[in-house]
């Protein structure tokens, strides 16, 4: 590639001795301190539980994702970083939690910090099981794949970057962390397609130095590799935080029931939403409960999984529904910010879901 030959010149002299991060990791303490000030106001104890449970999950997540670029910082492997990128293209979407740009190859990560020990059986199926503090087991659930997941990611930054010529055949990899090191993973019967894309943090350098001692033509220069990363970076789009904006509405919905309350907050708040029109109110009667939601859910996927003959949780486990009621979606595109729904999945269970809320 032309371009390739031009870099290799320009690169001369050029040297990357580790990681350099492009978009470092964001800090979530914004995040957490903007639902605590929302929390303030609100006198529904179930909303405060949702509130503090996705504090707790963010809290979480930081921690997982923290300790994941600990180990690229330290893995002293030559490549970029970039954190947090969220890409559209073609009418698919994907928030990447970090996307690593070699001379060999690019590699999409996907950290998962989950509690309890995680079994890949020879289907490939997914098993959490959740201990007490005695090692009880006090729950066994199946999980939606995260290398399914992760491999959407995959398929839109190749055809992002092959559409717009930025690479051509430099492959691109999908590796799920889990960045939780209490967690034991047993993969020990999972088909060695999976099994080669999972990995604990704590294992991460090993498998990324793997991959650059494959056997490949592709050797890109230090400029390619940068111009790879910061197409990547100005491709992303800023989006808006979720886990804030679906507690907006609660401004309006739960937090006081006049009137004149609501209209207090809608004029004082800092966090209220801008597609929301400030005239028309949206009172207690326009929502369900979350017991009854639960209720229609369970009784949707339950009769759907029937019908179909699957397991229930491939239509969405437990923790995906305590999800999709705090998101409250609307429509359909809604469901598009929650992890492990595709376009796929939402063009065949979408619209019931969201019938579920209306």
């Amino acid at each position: 590639m032309l371009r390739n030959l031009k870099n290799s010149v320009l690169s001369l002299g050029v040297k990357l001795e580790g990681p350099e991060f492009v978009k470092e990791l964001k800090d979530q303490s914004h995040t957490i301190a903007a639902l605590e000030k929302i929390k303030e106001g609100v006198e529904s104890d179930s909303i405060i539980k949702d509130i503090d449970r996705d504090i707790m999950f963010i809290r979480a997540g930081d921690i997982g994702e923290k300790n994941v670029e600990f180990e690229l910082k330290h893995s002293y492997v030559p490549m970029y970083c970039l954190h947090d990128i969220n890409l559209e293209h073609n009418g698919l979407k994907g928030q990447f939690d970090f996307i690593l740009v070699t001379n060999k190859c690019l590699v999409v990560l996907e950290t998962k910090k989950l509690n309890g020990n995680i079994e890949i059986r020879n289907t490939g199926d997914f098993i959490r099981t959740l201990k007490n503090n005695k090692g009880k087991t006090i729950k066994t659930e199946g999980m939606y794949s995260p290398i399914t997941q992760n491999e959407r990611h995959v398929e839109l930054l190749t055809r992002l970057l092959k559409d717009n010529n930025v690479i051509k055949k430099t492959p691109i990899y999908s590796l799920v962390v889990m960045a939780n090191s209490k967690s034991i993973l047993n993969h020990k019967y999972a088909p060695k397609s999976i099994k080669n894309q999972i990995v604990k943090s704590d294992q991460l350098k090993k498998r990324l130095n793997e991959y650059l001692k494959e056997k490949s033509d592709i050797n890109n220069p230090i400029l390619t590799m940068k111009e790879i990363a910061e197409f990547i970076l100005n491709s992303s789009k800023e989006t808006e935080n979720t886990f804030i904006t679906k507690y907006e509405k609660y401004q309006y919905d739960v937090l006081k029931t006049s009137d004149q309350n609501v209209e207090t907050i809608v004029k004082n708040s800092s966090y209220v939403s801008k597609s929301l029109p400030q005239n028309k109110m949206v009172t207690l009667s326009n929502i369900k409960s979350k017991e009854v939601l639960e209720k229609e859910l369970r009784e949707y996927r339950l009769l759907t999984s029937r019908a179909e003959k699957i397991k229930a949780y491939y239509i969405f486990n437990n923790a995906q529904m305590d999800e999709i009621i705090s998101l409250y979606p609307k429509t359909k595109e809604d469901l598009l910010q929650l992890k492990g729904f595709g376009p796929a999945k939402i063009e065949k269970y979408g619209q019931a879901i969201v019938d579920v809320f209306l």
